[in-house]
């Protein structure tokens, strides 16, 4: 079952959590099945570590094997997402310097479901958040969202996996958090992609794109406008066309010993916006 799943009849549906742009109620259990929260940090280390805070201690620092001990956030960083209203992604490099920071829409009002067809879903409403939850995270198949403004949430990638290629054709779309074995395809304008794996290619066909603290395996194909990458591990090309991508902490890698696992001693050179690394 991918997702939160529930029978209708007999039918297996998808839930979403709807209308993002609102706020929920104490009394409504729907909304508290959100894994994320209003002033929630999630710390990510491009290299896969992620660490969740639900509030930051006071010097804004945090701690722990997989982050070195300089991992410390100004306050400015924290309070760039609106608090208490939005959570906050924030994408370090290996010395703990903050790349980027990512702002999610944490409240619902409601619950609908969507049906699955085959598999798929079938459409896929506006200002919807789509969760992994449940024992089988598993989506198996290709996947289009084409609503605006949509939400597709995972935990961490080793714990949500859309098993085929991922096609986003609405704008302003969120991902987070997932595996995605075939392809990345952004369709259209301003999504946010963080903390990912992507087993194929990341085609950036549209504008104002934004991937951040991701290990990509294939090649990532710039085309549209005005992208951002930011504390990437890519393993093949680097390959631009469009115009005015911005580039920071980014960085290659080869799977040398060719046992399908990424590990610190195969990651190269920085991957800078106007040139790939040789050799």
């Amino acid at each position: 079952m991918p997702f939160e799943t529930y029978r209708r009849s007999t039918l297996t549906v998808l839930v979403a959590l709807s209308t993002l742009a609102g706020s929920c109620g104490d009394d409504d259990p729907q909304g508290q099945r959100l894994p994320w929260a209003p002033e929630q940090t999630t710390v990510i280390q491009n290299g896969g570590a992620a660490e969740t805070i639900d509030a930051l201690p006071s010097d804004r620092c945090i701690s722990g094997p997989d982050f070195p001990p300089e991992t410390c956030l100004e306050e400015s960083v924290v309070d760039r997402c609106e608090r208490g209203e939005t959570t906050t992604e924030v994408v370090v490099d290996a010395e703990g310097q903050v790349l980027d920071v990512v702002c999610i829409p944490p409240e619902v009002e409601a619950v609908e479901a969507i049906d699955l067809v085959d598999n798929e879903i079938d459409q896929t409403a506006n200002s919807t958040a789509l969760v992994f939850e449940g024992e089988d995270k598993n989506f198996m198949g290709d996947l289009t969202v084409d609503g605006n403004s949509v939400v597709l949430y995972g935990e961490s990638p080793e714990e949500a996996t859309i098993d085929g290629t991922l096609t986003l054709e609405g704008n302003n779309s969120v991902v987070r958090g997932v595996t995605i074995t075939g392809d990345l395809v952004i369709a259209k304008n301003n999504p946010i992609v963080v903390y990912c794996i992507v087993l194929g290619d990341v085609r950036l066909e549209a504008n104002n794109a934004r991937i951040s603290g991701c290990d990509i395996w294939g090649d990532v194909i710039v085309t549209g406008n005005n992208q951002q990458l930011h504390g990437n591990r890519i393993g093949g090309r680097l390959m631009l066309s469009g115009q005015n991508t911005e580039c920071s902490g980014n960085v290659a890698f080869s799977d040398s010993n060719e046992n399908g696992t990424l590990e610190e001693s195969e990651v190269d050179d920085a991957l800078h916006c106007d040139r790939k690394p040789e050799g």
